[in-house]
């Protein structure tokens, strides 16, 4: 039996979804979040460790090209720094989801084509 890329793209978006919740549910742990939490879900979202070069915060970059710090701590992470990784972890997955979404428009065909109206004309 064959897998159609629809139905890869199918299987993409619900790991995307559980990786939204994970991430919203560490949100609202606060300052409970601990960096290798952080790091792992980096990891399944596609991220890489970047080489250091000298000093600063570990770098962790995609194929994109994006890139997001986490910091290497032992123990948990500042409320206000988990929250922001946080953000811009679930900004990538945004962007991520959108991407596939785009991608099964145009494979079955139901592409909107108001959506890339060009409303300036």
């Amino acid at each position: 039996m064959t897998v159609s890329r629809l139905d890869v793209i199918e299987s993409e978006l619900l790991k995307l979804g559980a990786l939204d919740a994970e991430l919203a549910s560490l949100k609202l742990q606060g300052g409970n979040v601990r960096a290798r939490d952080l790091q792992r879900l980096a990891q399944t979202m596609g991220f890489g460790p970047k080489r250091k070069k000298r000093g600063g915060e570990p770098t962790w970059i995609r194929d994109s090209g994006t890139t997001i710090s986490i910091p290497d701590h032992s123990g948990t992470l500042g409320k206000g720094l988990a929250s922001k990784i946080i953000k811009g972890m679930r900004d990538e997955l945004f962007i991520m989801t959108e991407a596939l979404k785009d991608e099964k428009e145009v494979i079955s065909g139901q592409t909107n084509q108001l959506k890339y109206r060009n409303y300036y004309d």
